[in-house]
């Protein structure tokens, strides 16, 4: 492998006239002749050229009121690069603002000025065995929850309690897969879906399982390995949401759990793991599985044997970090560059962790809790492979180990400390930049879709915004650029403020509930139908905070406003709508027989 300077040396007992050749990924490959003398050292250099993408614009925007006709602006790339340059443009999610603030989302900037709940680092028991043996005992039980302190939000508990399950996000919808309760394992499947505020059950994994590993690759669900009642496996399934089944696939050819997971190029990755059921020893084996022609393919080991990693693909790469080896955790972390098949060292991590919940969101590396300095903590932290650091998230609510995570960020589960499974989930909002395949944003068109650049051509990519939608306020997006070249090319950052009809007014308001011993919160979920004498009606759900916000035609005034949910008594209001003003919509549901 060449060194940082790139500089190589290699024995060769090939003497005379022979070909070598240097290759690297995004680079075009060189070819020399060399006369390599006998006993002798011979100097040969390549030099490796490739294309290089150069973006005119960082960002576009358009501000136009709702209803009105599209816009399109342009933003222009040239290849000043060497070699011809192969170009993808995708649309990439973003977020939305409503006027006046209610349901704004949470950048990354207000998200890093927030500290979270207080630091937890709870000195329990812990083990990464597959469960409790009959002799173990855990110690006493730490506190279930710590303070709810924004961002972290609570969402509905899962179903029972679970760890070492995995969780993954598909189509706005997070999956927990399997995972245990802490003296067997199962096969439960459950789905959350952020817009009900609900977890659904589907079809149940074909075998119970205890730490799979798992992946989305083309909306489908690769699950693969994890305990099984005979020691690690090697099954390998797949899952398909729309029609709620699985499918067996080839069996992988390593048999671990507790390994790290991550997705680059359709293809999942199983780095690590447990070897038996006590889990020691563990494994330094690395493996990829390619869904379209059911194979797996072994790769370059992971630099340490360890275990419970926490892994994730970004741009390309294999990022991992942490692990157990057998005693203690690690802050080490590596990276892997599919196209060198190999490992390289990047900045460790703030703290040693193992049994994490981790995901890959906002083209970050996001690590909470697990085993930090020995103790069960909510510390959150991610890697930013594009500023190559570490950046400190807020502390979640919960601290907890051997639980999961997945985009969103949804955590889901896992344990107080040793086998003490619980229900808890929670989650991080403006996190929900996935990566991944295109996303399709309504509002906005990229042309074209593809484009060869020869070294010196440009192309001029138009970007249409329409501001025909549901309702006024900032919209954003992004357009995607990936290219085949060594370098990385940030998104165009795209904005649409739509300002509303003038003759447009905002109902906004809180929905909260009492209970017959007098205390009052906020309820996420809540439904509230807003109907007009037009025999026209809308039907529309409260956020975590029982928030809700709509902008309506003052035509439909008055509103009349029905505020439900189940366990409290409905309750009937009349508001009136006044152009460009808010009308408060409140309201406070008593539990019945109080």
């Amino acid at each position: 492998e060449n060194l940082g300077d790139g500089f190589y040396w290699l024995f060769s007992s090939l003497t005379g006239s022979h070909t070598f050749e240097a290759t690297y990924k995004g680079y075009k490959s060189v070819s020399a002749n060399v006369d390599v003398a006998a006993d002798s050292t011979t100097r040969q250099d390549f030099e490796l050229s490739a294309g290089h993408v150069v973006v005119d614009r960082t960002s576009i925007s358009v501000q136009k009121r709702l209803g009105k006709s599209p816009v399109t602006k342009k933003f222009k790339v040239t290849n000043d690069g060497e070699v011809p340059v192969n170009l993808d443009f995708t649309e990439g999610k973003g977020g939305f603002e409503m006027l006046g603030a209610d349901g704004s989302r949470t950048n990354r900037k207000k998200l890093l000025a927030k500290e979270g709940a207080p630091l937890q680092e709870n000195k329990v028991d812990t083990s990464f065995a597959k469960q409790a043996k009959s002799s173990m005992t855990t110690n006493k039980k730490p506190d279930v929850s710590g303070p709810q302190e924004d961002p972290w939000t609570d969402i509905a508990d899962f179903g029972a309690t679970v760890m070492d399950n995995r969780t993954v996000y598909a189509d706005g919808v997070a999956y927990s897969i399997a995972g245990g309760d802490g003296t067997a394992s199962t096969n439960t499947m459950a789905a959350y879906d952020p817009s009900t505020l609900t977890w659904t059950s589907k079809s149940p994994l074909p075998e119970a399982r205890n730490a799979v590993a798992a992946g989305v690759v083309d909306d489908q669900v690769i699950v693969s390995g994890g305990w099984a009642d005979a020691g690690p496996s090697a099954s390998t399934w797949s899952y398909d949401p729309a029609a709620d089944a699985w499918t067996a696939m080839a069996d992988s050819p390593l048999s671990l759990a507790a390994s790290g997971q991550a997705v680059v190029d359709d293809k999942v990755y199983v780095v690590g793991g447990c070897t038996t059921a006590s889990c020691t020893p563990m494994s330094s084996k690395v493996a990829a599985y390619d869904p379209a022609s059911d194979s797996w393919t072994q790769l370059a080991d992971y630099p340490v044997a360890a275990a419970f990693i926490s892994c994730g693909g970004i741009d390309g790469m294999v990022y991992c970090a942490g692990g157990n080896d057998g005693a203690d955790g690690t802050a080490s972390a590596y990276v892997y560059d599919p196209g060198a098949d190999a490992w390289t060292a990047i900045p460790d991590a703030p703290s040693d962790s193992w049994a994490s919940q981790y995901a890959v969101a906002n083209g970050t590396l996001v690590i909470n809790g697990g085993v930090q300095a020995t103790a069960v903590t909510n510390r959150t932290f991610a890697y930013d492979p594009a500023a190559e650091e570490w950046i400190d998230l807020p502390n979640s609510n919960t601290a907890r180990y051997r639980g999961s995570a997945s985009c969103g960020v949804y955590k889901v589960g896992g344990s107080l400390g040793g086998f003490t499974a619980t229900v808890d989930s929670e989650m991080l909002p403006g996190m929900e930049d996935c990566g991944g395949s295109a996303a399709d944003v309504e509002w906005m068109e990229v042309s074209p879709a593809v484009a060869i650049l020869a070294p010196g051509q440009s192309v001029k990519v138009k970007v249409t915004m329409d501001p025909n939608v549901a309702q006024p306020g900032t919209y954003t997006a992004s357009v995607g650029i990936k290219e085949d070249t060594p370098f990385k090319v940030e998104p165009v950052a795209v904005t649409m403020p739509v300002k509303p009809p003038k003759r447009w007014g905002k109902l906004a308001g809180t929905v909260s509930g009492t209970t017959c011993d007098g205390a009052t919160a906020p309820i996420p979920g809540a439904t509230v139908q807003a109907n007009s004498g037009d025999d026209l009606s809308w039907t529309f759900e409260t956020a975590t905070d029982g928030t809700y916000a709509r902008w309506f035609d003052a035509i439909y005034s008055p509103l009349q406003l029905i505020g439900a949910k189940d366990g409290f008594m409905p309750m009937a209001q009349k508001v009136k709508l006044k152009k460009g003003r808010t009308a408060n919509g409140d309201f406070n549901l008593k539990e019945p027989g109080c």
